[in-house]
Parts: structure tokens; sequence; C-alpha cells
């Protein structure tokens, strides 16, 4: 049913999960009919810049990528994902290492259904360093159970305990999510609960506004006008927020976190059903490196100078 599909995803996108698909998105984004893949990949890159308060240059350029693939299409539904983020650093400072990575692989299956609720579960490996595979200690693992069930025809109640522990905000404990999700009309659907509060409004066949909030402080906006079947003009606000580990750092407490705000304008092409590619210039800032647990406490490593940017996403299904 739509409002299925659009409840799934409106609550990954709000866990803040976008190019993850290790996470509760492996199994609660529903692939499109007759797909048993789908690929993801983007990549932005920065003009030269500075580090704020001294004459040291500095230049950032990002990479995101994931994938999942349906194994079987039974009543298992067994799915495997894999995703990697990095940043890369071009600076003569010494503060920070010349890049940083997050990669993580997971599998994820439906194991059944239960008084009206299907069940499903992930479970993932990820390693997080300034290096491959140099620190025993930058392994960490990661775990969902996901229950869903349909209240009527538009509505949905979600049921989530999350492992992360490379999360942002508590990497140390599994958290509870929920989300009731209403399909109040043709043109609006929203979605309440913890983490996740999201609005989507499709006044007419050409737009689409979408607003979403997940907390600690997480806020997108997306806004896209359909010119044709194959060509959108879109314009956003987003909000990036990452963690990394730095190889042999001992303290577990001591990780470095990256924040940063994104203003974009772009078009997307879709030249075929299973093929979409996106172009977009925008302006980044509020651009942070911090020391930290998680964020809840953390003390400034540098804050990166405000920059314009380039960024290309390809899409792919099949």
């Amino acid at each position: 049913m739509k409002i299925k599909t659009m409840t799934l995803l409106v609550l990954a996108m709000s866990l803040n999960v976008a190019y993850a698909q290790t996470g509760p998105e492996l199994m609660m984004i529903p692939l499109g009919e007759g797909q048993q893949a789908d690929v993801q990949v983007q990549a932005a890159f920065q003009g030269k810049g500075d580090i704020d308060g001294t004459s040291t240059g500095i230049q950032l350029q990002t990479y995101d990528a994931a994938g999942r693939w349906r194994v079987s299409d039974d009543d298992l539904q067994l799915t495997f994902g894999a995703a990697i983020k990095a940043v890369n650093i071009n600076s003569t400072s010494t503060l920070l290492p010349n890049a940083l990575v997050d990669q993580s692989v997971a599998l994820g299956a439906r194991v059944g259904e239960f008084q009206g609720w299907t069940v499903d579960v992930v479970a993932g490996l990820g390693y997080n360093g300034d290096s491959p595979y140099a620190d025993g200690n930058a392994w960490y693992g990661k775990a969902d159970l996901i229950f869903t069930t349909e209240l009527d025809e538009k509505s949905i109640l979600q049921l989530l305990v999350d492992y992360n522990g490379n999360r942002t905000f508590f990497p140390d404990l599994p958290l509870p999510a929920f989300a009731y999700t209403h399909q109040y009309s043709d043109q609006l659907t929203y979605t309440l609960g913890f983490p996740t509060n999201s609005i989507t409004w499709t006044p007419d066949d050409r737009w689409t506004w979408q607003l979403d909030y997940a907390v600690p402080f997480t806020a997108d906006v997306r806004v896209g006008y359909e010119v044709n079947e194959t060509v959108e003009l879109f314009g956003k606000f987003a909000n990036r927020l990452d963690a990394y580990r730095l190889n042999n750092n001992d303290s577990d407490r001591r990780r470095v976190l990256f924040t940063q705000r994104l203003l974009e304008a772009g078009i997307v092409w879709t030249p075929a059903g299973q093929v979409q590619l996106a172009v977009a210039g925008g302006y980044a800032f509020s651009q942070e490196f911090d020391r930290g647990f998680d964020v809840r406490e953390t003390r400034s490593i540098l804050d990166a100078s405000d920059e314009p940017y380039v960024s290309v996403q390809l899409n792919v299904s099949f």
C-alpha cells in the first residue's frame, strides 16, 4: 500500500540513516516492485577554505555509498546491506588525519508475524577509523528489532529497538523508537513519534514538500518541482552529523564528531525508471570537528570556513 511504503521511508530518513542500509532501513524501506537490489553513491566537493581563526588552508570532500541486495524472495526476505561514508581532509593541519572513514555490513530478515505485527531483525558489523582495519578497537556492532502493524487503511504504528555502536547519540545503549504515521489525505501524510517527526505535502502532481525532524537536533527540508516525467528541480536544507574514531586511540570517549549544515539546489534526471542522476550546487556552513563520546558533551578540535560546493549523486536499482 502507498501509505505503508511512505511510512517506512519517512521513519528511516528521520532516523538519520540516509546512505546507511546497514541499520533499520535495510528492512524498513521496501524495494520497488520487481527489484532485487539498489545502490546509491554521492560525492560532494568544496572550494578551498581555511580553519577559522588561522591562515591554515583546508578543503573538504564527503563521500557516501550504500547498497542492498534481496537474497531471497520467500517469507524470510533475507537482505544484505553495505555502506561506507568518508570525509577527505586536505590540509596542512596536524589536528586531524587526511581521511575519516566509516564502513559497515549487515543482514536483515523477516522472522514472522505475531497478532497482526510483522517482525523484522537486522544484525551488522562496522569498522570506523582513519586507516583500514589497523585498530582492533575500531570494530562495532549494530542490531535492530522492528515491529510494524497497520492500524487501519491510512494509519501505521511502528515500534523499534535500535543499537548502533557508532551512533552520535548514546552509542553504548539500545534505544527505543516509535512512529505513528497517518495519511490525512492524498496530499498530506505526517509522522509523530520518537525520534522522528515528519510532514510530507504534495499539493499537486508537480510539487513535493517534506520536513523531517529527528532528536536530538537534526532537521531537513526538501522542496521538489517535477518539470516532466524525467526532470525534477529541487532545493533543500540538510544537517550532517557523523562520528569517527581515531586509530590507536585507547579512549572510547574520544571520537571525532563532524557536523555541517547544507543549503543546496539542483536537478534530478531520471533517464530510465531504474536510474536517477542528481547534480547540485550549494553552500556548506557551520562545519565543525569536535571531540567527545557523543553529542551531549564535546570539545572543539577545529572549525572549517563556510564554502560553496558541488555534488553528484547516482541511484541505480535492478
